[in-house]
């Protein structure tokens, strides 16, 4: 049984609508897939523990759905790889999750960690794209462009991600003093992805056919000698030329 199954059975929580939390159940159920569309990008998102608590790992994706009836970019929420442990072993599963998934870039926040997040990841990969982020304003106001997305539903979790989801329809903004880790790796991922400033457009390559090659004419060269020697050019006085 779930988290959220023994919340919902066991303990007789109504978790469809939970007072001042900034999703519900119903909205990942609607917007539930288990095969995501062929993405565009894939990113992960880090948001580094303090202390003893989780570090926030998610992997999610922007790819085109219809599901509207029309196609548009939509965000799938693919992993959720968050654990409680030293840095080393963290940094090795956001790198995991960074090459399973072909993600081309880590967003970690570097509020609080500084550097660190970037340096501790390197040491296992020093290749992988990284990108810091940081945060101008409280984890409130962040989540709340992306908690519209999720009422508009263009934002859709990739099979059951209950630990997640647990997490989002807990966490009630003002009143809890814990601080959601999934949550706002969730936050900093779909951000880039979806609301940032630079816009991602899927590259369609193709190749031009080659231009016809001109056909000559005996008009164009008449000391070519690769022409047949019978065809040449004679000029009468009067300015035209004439073949024969």
């Amino acid at each position: 049984m779930t988290k959220l199954s023994y919340r919902q059975e066991i303990m007789a929580e109504d978790l469809e609508e939970v007072p001042g939390a900034l999703w519900s159940i119903v909205q990942f159920d609607n917007g539930r897939v288990y095969q995501p569309p062929r993405l565009i990008r894939a990113a992960v998102g880090i948001d580094p523990p303090g202390g003893s608590a989780e570090c926030g790992i998610i992997v999610a994706g922007i790819g085109p759905c219809s599901c509207k009836g029309t196609t548009e970019i939509h965000g799938f929420v693919l992993d959720d790889r968050s654990l409680k442990g030293p840095p080393d072993r963290w940094a090795k599963e956001a790198v995991a999750g960074y090459k399973l998934f072909r993600a081309d870039r880590i967003f970690g926040e570097k509020n609080f960690g500084g550097d660190m997040v970037e340096a501790t990841l390197r040491t296992v990969d020093p290749s992988i794209s990284y990108q810091s982020v940081s945060a101008s304003r409280g984890k409130a106001v962040r989540a709340e462009p992306i908690a519209a997305l999720y009422e508009q539903g263009k934002v859709h979790h990739v099979g059951r991600l209950d630990d997640l989801e647990n997490e989002m329809i807990s966490w009630q903004p003002g009143s809890n003093s814990w601080s959601p880790n999934r949550i706002d790796a969730l936050v900093w991922v779909l951000t880039e992805l979806m609301t940032g400033q630079t816009t991602y457009e899927p590259v369609i390559a193709s190749v031009d056919p080659p231009p016809e090659p001109r056909r000559r004419s005996v008009f164009d060269d008449t000391l070519n000698e690769d022409w047949p020697k019978h065809f040449r050019l004679r000029r009468d006085g009067t300015g035209r030329r004439t073949l024969w």
